[in-house]
C-alpha cells in the first residue's frame, strides 16, 4: 500500500467495493470508536480521522509515518501485533482491550479489518481507565438524549450560570435519511449510533449531546469542538459505508449561552425555541452555513444573533402579556338561516404587527402560550361581568399546549370561580394550531370546563391532519370548520363530499358547525346547502375591537 499526504487520504478514502459482511463489520466498530486509522502491512499509519491527542500526538500530522504498534503499551504490543497480522490475512477483529503507550497509559477498546480493496482499517475506542481485555463496545458506544431531555438540561444550565459558560453547538448532516436507505436498515442503526459517537468525542467539556430532529443533533458543552475531526470521521465513516455513495454535508454553528440582563425564564425559553425550530429547520432559523465535510464554518454570528433577538422577543412578550398591552377584538358569528347573531370570537391583536397568528405560535414555541391565553381571557371575563346581561356570548381561543397543563387549568379555574353567572356567556375554542400529545388531559380539561356550563368549539378543522382524530375524541358543542378548508369545498367535488360528511356526523351528534371567511352571499348560500350551520366572515362584519390595551 503506497502511503499519501493525509489530507489526500482523508478526501480519497476507501475507494473501490466492499461487500455487506465486510460494510456491517465497519459500521459496528465505528459505533464504539473515537479514532479511525488505516495503516500500511508495515504497521505505519497513513490515515487518521478523531481527537489524536489521545494516541499522543498534538496533531494528526505528528502521528501519520508512525508505527501503531510503537504506540501501544509494551505489555499489549505482541498481542496488536499478532491481532495486525490476522487483520491482514482478511479476519476481522472484534473490539479488544489494550494498554496506549502514549496518552498516558491510557486504556483503548481496538478492533479493525481489512476491506475488499486491501486497505487496513483499525477502530479505536479511547478511555481515561483501565478496561479489561474483550471489554464490550456496548461499554463505551455513546447515546444521544432526546430533543426534550436535552433542553432541560440545556436550560437549567443557563439558569444557573449566568457569565455565558456554557455554548450550544448545532450540528445538521445533510443527505443523511437518503444514505440511510442505500445501506439498509441495520447499516443505518450502527451509522446513526456511530454519528452519535462522533458527535460527543469531538467536543470538550461536553454535558449534554441530543438527537434533536433527522440528521439533527445539539451539543452542550464548555471546550471547544474538534469541527474538523468531526468531518473527517463522518466522512470517513460514510466512505467505508458506501464508498460509490454521495458525501454527507456536515456544517455546524454554535452560541455562547450569556443570557446578560435577560431573566431566568426568558433566556431558557430562547433556548427551547433555538432547539425545536432548529430540530425542524423552520423558517425563523437561519440556515447552518458549510457547503459540506471540507468546508470552512460559518454562520455562528447569525445564529447566535437570532438567538439574541429570540430571547428579546420572549422579553418582550412576557411584558406585553402581563402589563395588558394589547387590543381584543370581536367578530360576530351568525346564524346562516335567520342571520341573527349567534356569539362573538375574541381576537387578540398586537401593537405594530399586521396578524396576530406569528405572535401566537412564537407563544406556543417558547412556552408561553399558557399566559398568553390567560391573559386573554381575563381580559374578556373582566369585560362580561361589567356588561349588560343581553351582551352576546364570546369565545375565547385556548391553544392545546395550555389544557395541556394542569397549571393553566388550574388558574383558568381559578379565574372563572368568582363568575359562574356567566357560563352562558363564555366559550371557548381549542385551536389546532400547535398538534396536542396528551389527549386525556386536554380531553379532561375540556370536559370538566362543560359540565360547569362552558361550552367548547373545535376550531380550525381541515387545517391539520389531526382533525378528524381530535373530532372523534373530543365532545364538543361546535366544530368550526377552516376557512381554506371550507373554500376548498365549495369548488372541489371531493372536499365538499367530506364536508357534507362532517356536517351530517355533527348534526347526527347534536354538534353546531361553523363556516369561516364567508365574504359573499354566494359563499353564505353554498355553505347553507351543505347544512352548516353558522358563519363568521366579513359578510357579517369584519373583527372590531372592544377591549382597548390597558
Amino acid at each position: 500500500m503506497i502511503p499519501s499526504e493525509g489530507a489526500e487520504r482523508s478526501a480519497e478514502f476507501s475507494e473501490g467495493p466492499a461487500d455487506g459482511a465486510h460494510d456491517e463489520f465497519v459500521a459496528l466498530a465505528f459505533t464504539a470508536a473515537d479514532l479511525l486509522v488505516e495503516i500500511e502491512r508495515t504497521g505505519r499509519i497513513t490515515f487518521l480521522a478523531g481527537p489524536s491527542l489521545g494516541l499522543g500526538g498534538t496533531t494528526t500530522d505528528q502521528l501519520l509515518g508512525h508505527s501503531f504498534p510503537d504506540l501501544v503499551a509494551k505489555v499489549d504490543r505482541g498481542t496488536v501485533e499478532n491481532l495486525l497480522s490476522r487483520i491482514e490475512q482478511g479476519e476481522a477483529i472484534k473490539p479488544v482491550g489494550v494498554g496506549l503507550h502514549r496518552g498516558g497509559g491510557s486504556a483503548t477498546v481496538f478492533g479493525g479489518c481489512r476491506l475488499p480493496n486491501g486497505r487496513l482499517i483499525l477502530f479505536l475506542a479511547l478511555s481515561g481507565k483501565e478496561r479489561p481485555q474483550g471489554a464490550p463496545v456496548q461499554e463505551i458506544a455513546a447515546g444521544l438524549m432526546p430533543r426534550g431531555e436535552f433542553q432541560k438540561i440545556a436550560m437549567d444550565r443557563l439558569r444557573e450560570s449566568s457569565a455565558g459558560v456554557h455554548r450550544l453547538t448545532f450540528i445538521a448532516i445533510e443527505g443523511l435519511a437518503a444514505f440511510r436507505q442505500r445501506i439498509g436498515v441495520a447499516g443505518g442503526r450502527t451509522l446513526l449510533a456511530a454519528v452519535a459517537r462522533q458527535v460527543v468525542v469531538n467536543g470538550e467539556g461536553v454535558e449534554a449531546a441530543g438527537e434533536i430532529g433527522e440528521g439533527r443533533y445539539g451539543l452542550l458543552h464548555t471546550g471547544p469542538v474538534d469541527t474538523g475531526s468531526l468531518r473527517g470521521a463522518v466522512k470517513a465513516l460514510a466512505r467505508a459505508l458506501d464508498p460509490e455513495g454521495p458525501d454527507l454535508r456536515l456544517s455546524t454553528a454554535t452560541i455562547d449561552l450569556d443570557r446578560g440582563e435577560l431573566s431566568d425564564g426568558d433566556a431558557a425559553r430562547a433556548v427551547l425555541y433555538a432547539v425545536d425550530q432548529f430540530a425542524g429547520q423552520g423558517s425563523g432559523v437561519p440556515p447552518l452555513a458549510g457547503a459540506g465535510v471540507g468546508g470552512d464554518l460559518s454562520g455562528d454570528d447569525l445564529l447566535g444573533g437570532f438567538f439574541a433577538a429570540a430571547a428579546i422577543r420572549v422579553s418582550r412578550l412576557r411584558n406585553t402579556l402581563q402589563m395588558g398591552a394589547f387590543d381584543v377584538a370581536f367578530q360576530p358569528i351568525v346564524d346562516l338561516a335567520t342571520r341573527q347573531v349567534k356569539h362573538s370570537e375574541a381576537l387578540a391583536r398586537f401593537p405594530g404587527t399586521t396578524s396576530p397568528i406569528e405572535t401566537i405560535s412564537f407563544a406556543e414555541d417558547v412556552g408561553l402560550i399558557a399566559e398568553f391565553d390567560l391573559a386573554v381571557c381575563t381580559r374578556v371575563i373582566r369585560h362580561l361581568a361589567a356588561a349588560a346581561p343581553e351582551h352576546p356570548p364570546v369565545a375565547v381561543n385556548l391553544s392545546g399546549r395550555s389544557l395541556e397543563n394542569p397549571r393553566f387549568v388550574a388558574a383558568l379555574t381559578r379565574l372563572l370561580a368568582p363568575h359562574g353567572d356567566l357560563a352562558g356567556q363564555l366559550l371557548f375554542e381549542l385551536t389546532e394550531s400547535a398538534i396536542i400529545t396528551q389527549m386525556n388531559a386536554v380531553d379532561d380539561a375540556i370536559q370538566g370546563l362543560r359540565l360547569k356550563g362552558y361550552k367548547f368549539c373545535l376550531d380550525d378543522f381541515g387545517a391539520g391532519g389531526n382533525s378528524f382524530h381530535y373530532l372523534r375524541s373530543f365532545a364538543v358543542d361546535f366544530v368550526k370548520i377552516d376557512g381554506y378548508f371550507g373554500h376548498a369545498a365549495l369548488n372541489n367535488q371531493r372536499d365538499r363530499s367530506f364536508l357534507r360528511y362532517v356536517s351530517g356526523f355533527c348534526r347526527e351528534n347534536g354538534v353546531i358547525t361553523i363556516a369561516e371567511m364567508i365574504e359573499t352571499e354566494e359563499h353564505a348560500e353554498s355553505f347553507r346547502a351543505l347544512d352548516i350551520d353558522f358563519g363568521q366572515g366579513y359578510l357579517f362584519g369584519e373583527p372590531r375591537i372592544e377591549l382597548s390595551r390597558s
